[in-house]
């Protein structure tokens, strides 16, 4: 096989066929030994074994790895797997340890096709093995969480809140790829006494949490601006809980899970990023493996440019102002949303060709330097319904008063970007830094939020034509979204 080719490799049960030349490890008092599969042929022939994914987190312990000499692994890799196989039907799983190879482009080639991986899964295994035993027997439950005591929810909120599952970047999209989705936690497996063993299916897992937040809010007095301040991970956790029920591949937008990622635990930016391509795509990468954070950039950018979403611009990094139809993208590299909250849409729809790109139900307003009647009754509106706490002298109906406050309210969703703002008919505009010589301001109607939509300011500078990604806050208009040319290398 080629070095690029996808190798899958699975745990499978040995049987007395089986060839045993290789190592084996005992699960359950049976053989296990890992099989390689080549993607491409195996698909072919249709070949490929019902295999189960196991999802679970490492912690702080290692020891040896049977399977790879000289390498470590958690110490929660064989009781995690064990509880997988005391509680599934498969013959085969794949659980990171044993399936992600240690060469360098192998193991690259398959971290960059996770979500290739997850989707293909007859299951996915989550084991939890950070969260009480309390909290699992809550969330398992089937009795009414109304009647619970409510300590009993607030100590399994923040227990939720602290898990390195619920935190982890790799778990949105071991999540929304999967087709049948089933919590396990083991107390055998945790050294916990026998007794404590669960399975919830991840339906009920997700209803009962929602149900615990819903509590714990009303009980605490949090909006949910609070809880993305104090309790990020379990709010970006009820977010995947939408994503996962709402959004297949075709309808999820690159903005749409960088926000939700942007909200989760990482080490490594490549990590990110493999975790980023894995969420948007179950198609396997047909680039070669990528060796660096600008390369697998690249690939990412490519595989939206494929499914024809632009919403990638809509990203907080640097943009790249070189001639060609890309000075609206990102420079390769380190990417992060604009504004990290869940937002409604499929893609930002868009043509790049010898033109420049073309981006589609964009909204053109002219800047103001007052606040139109229309934008300025949908703001306060807006402010209205959030309970925000903001600081009393930032109270009044002027401009400058409402755009502050709408900043104010921005910075408890973590908005990153310049107070200095662009009033327009409709609303107001926050880009991610200052800008000069600002002639439009373009707003998606593709891709939005309860309150407003991503957009683009597009500016002049010594007859260079800029781009700057930013927040608007306002009354969206469909009927005056159209397409929008915005760079072209024979018109601007």
């Amino acid at each position: 096989m080629a070095d690029n080719d996808l190798r899958l490799r699975l745990l499978i049960k040995s049987t007395e066929t089986a060839d045993l030349d290789g190592i084996t490890i005992c699960i359950n008092d049976e053989k296990w030994h890992l099989a390689e599969f080549n993607y491409e042929a195996t698909m072919k022939c249709r070949e490929l074994p019902s295999f189960a994914c196991i999802s679970y987190r490492w912690y702080g312990g290692r020891e040896p790895n049977p399977f790879y000499e000289g390498k470590l692994m958690s110490d929660l890799t064989l009781p995690s797997l064990t509880t997988a196989v005391l509680n599934s039907n498969v013959s085969a799983f794949w659980i990171d340890a044993f399936c992600v190879p240690p060469e360098g482009i192998l193991k690259r080639r398959t971290l960059e096709n996770m979500g290739l991986i997850y989707h293909l899964a007859t299951e996915v295994l989550v084991v939890l093995s950070g969260c009480n035993s309390e909290t699992a027997k809550l969330i398992a439950g089937t009795d009414d969480l109304t009647s619970q005591p409510f300590s009993a929810i607030d100590r399994a909120v923040h227990d939720l809140n602290a898990d390195e599952w619920v935190k982890s970047i790799w778990t949105y999209q071991e999540c929304v790829n999967s087709r049948n989705y089933t919590f396990l936690r083991s107390g055998a497996a945790i050294a916990e006494a026998a007794g404590t063993d669960l399975v919830v299916d991840g339906r009920k897992f997700f209803n009962r949490l929602g149900q615990a937040l819903s509590i714990y809010r009303k009980g605490k007095k949090l909006n949910e601006y609070d809880m993305s301040r104090f309790m990020p991970h379990v709010h970006a956790l009820e977010d995947l809980m939408a994503d996962y029920e709402l959004s297949d591949f075709s309808q999820r937008s690159a903005l749409q899970v960088l926000s939700n990622l942007d909200r989760r635990y990482c080490q490594d930016s490549m990590d990110f990023f493999y975790s980023l391509i894995g969420s948007i795509t179950s198609e396997i990468i047909a680039r070669p493996a990528s060796l660096t954070i600008a390369e697998v950039c690249e690939t990412f950018i490519h595989i939206c440019e494929k499914k024809n979403d632009f919403s990638f611009i809509y990203t907080s990094a640097p943009r790249n102002n070189r001639p060609g139809g890309r000075r609206c993208y990102p420079i390769a590299g380190p990417i992060h949303s604009i504004l990290p909250w869940h937002s409604w849409g499929e893609r930002q729809r868009g043509k790049l060709d010898q033109s420049g790109l073309s981006l589609e139900a964009m909204i053109s307003l002219e800047p103001s330097t007052t606040l139109g009647s229309a934008g300025k009754t949908f703001i306060l509106q807006w402010q209205t319904t959030i309970p925000a706490r903001l600081p009393d002298q930032l109270d009044g109906d002027s401009d400058l008063c409402i755009a502050i406050r709408t900043f104010a309210i921005l910075q408890l969703m973590l908005f990153g970007g310049s107070v200095t703002h662009v009033l327009t008919s409709h609303g107001i505009f926050f880009p991610e830094e200052p800008v000069e010589g600002i002639s439009k301001v373009l707003v998606s109607t593709d891709i939005v939020w309860t309150f407003g939509a991503p957009g683009l300011v597009k500016a002049y500078s010594e007859n260079e034509v800029r781009y700057m990604p930013g927040v608007f806050v306002g009354q969206l208009v469909i009927d005056i979204a159209s397409h929008i040319l915005l760079e072209g290398t024979n018109t601007e």
